[in-house]
């Protein structure tokens, strides 16, 4: 139920936002996204020139994360072997060279499709591989973790490619005792670690969490809603005071409805901003309306998923009327 609150939450405000947000507004929001883009991967090719390679790997997710670029990747690529994440290096690789790339492509992008096919086999010797095996009588049912990430059942007992360093086994079955194993690898090197569960015992099994109470965020999220639709709905009058307040200064600037040419451009001025304070005071209030609508869906679904109980003597109700909204709440 904790993602539905959630979904319903981000849903009901992302709608308003695309529902009220123009074309106009759109294409500043991509220019936006691309000149944030193109100034991560500048800063995180200055970090990575100076060997700052994690640094380099988060500027550039962020940049790819915004405009896709294959050039993002390969640097990603490059930095994550620098800093020994040989696996992560090689696959970025392999989807770099692999993606299909139109006939109008950029040069860079071809450049880079082509660095990183090279790339990769330069790079493939020096992956190491590491083989894990199950041995003793508790192995057939054993599920096993590296490095606190599990392993695939289908890659136990092969040659599974690994970064160099010390990597950390751990083997658990209902009814034997666990069994845990370090190997340390070395690039272009192979290794085997054995897991062997033959003593008995007894697994832990998490205590279940109990959903008989909600939890925090259920109940506070209604409230994070209603104070975005509060927050919308303010900015939203803002705006519209705005835009009636630039309007009624363009109309002074031309008594009986004759602008004089020497105020032309005072009033084309007046009329420019009232049209964006128009434009913001709707998505002011669309957020407003999604927030308000996200608030008092959250408090029905508070209300269906909590056991039925004696009444506490709090009841909470959701208002809207023009202009404004909120929550109204009895002790």
């Amino acid at each position: 139920m904790r993602k539905v609150w959630l979904r319903a939450l981000v849903a009901g405000a992302c709608l308003a936002m695309v529902v009220v947000t123009t074309p106009s507004a759109r294409a500043q929001a991509d220019d936006a996204q691309r000149a944030a883009a193109r100034g991560f991967a500048t800063d995180g090719l200055t970090a990575f020139n100076a060997a700052r390679y994690d640094q380099a790997i988060d500027l550039f997710t962020r940049a790819e994360a915004l405009v896709h670029a294959p050039p993002h990747l390969l640097y990603i690529a490059r930095a994550s072997a620098k800093t020994g994440k040989l696996v992560r290096a090689k696959e970025l690789y392999v989807k770099i060279a692999r993606e299909e790339l139109a006939p109008s492509a950029p040069k860079a992008f071809v450049d880079a499709q082509a660095s990183a096919a090279a790339e990769q086999a330069e790079l493939e010797p020096r992956i190491p591989k590491l083989t894990i095996t199950l041995a003793g009588p508790g192995a057939e049912g054993a599920s096993v973790t590296m490095d606190g990430v599990d392993v695939p059942r289908a890659l136990i007992g092969v040659a599974q490619p690994a970064d160099p360093g010390v990597h950390k086994l751990h083997a658990i079955a209902n009814g034997w005792k666990a069994a845990d194993a370090e190997v340390d690898l070395v690039e272009g090197g192979a290794g085997t670690a054995t897991l062997t569960l033959d003593q008995p015992g007894t697994t832990s099994e998490p205590a279940p969490v109990s959903t008989d109470e909600p939890s925090t965020l259920r109940r506070i999220s209604p409230f994070i809603a209603f104070g975005v639709g509060a927050i919308g709905i303010a900015v939203g009058t803002v705006f519209l005071l705005k835009n009636h307040g630039d309007r009624d200064e363009a109309d002074r600037l031309c008594p009986d409805g004759r602008c004089p040419l020497s105020r032309q451009g005072q009033i084309e001025e007046l009329d420019k901003s009232a049209n964006q304070a128009q434009t913001l005071s709707w998505i002011g209030y669309g957020v407003g309306a999604a927030g308000v609508a996200a608030g008092a869906l959250l408090v029905i679904l508070n209300r269906s998923s909590t056991p039925s109980k004696p009444a506490t003597g709090f009841t909470m109700t959701p208002w809207v009327s023009a202009g404004s909204a909120g929550v109204t709440g009895r002790f």
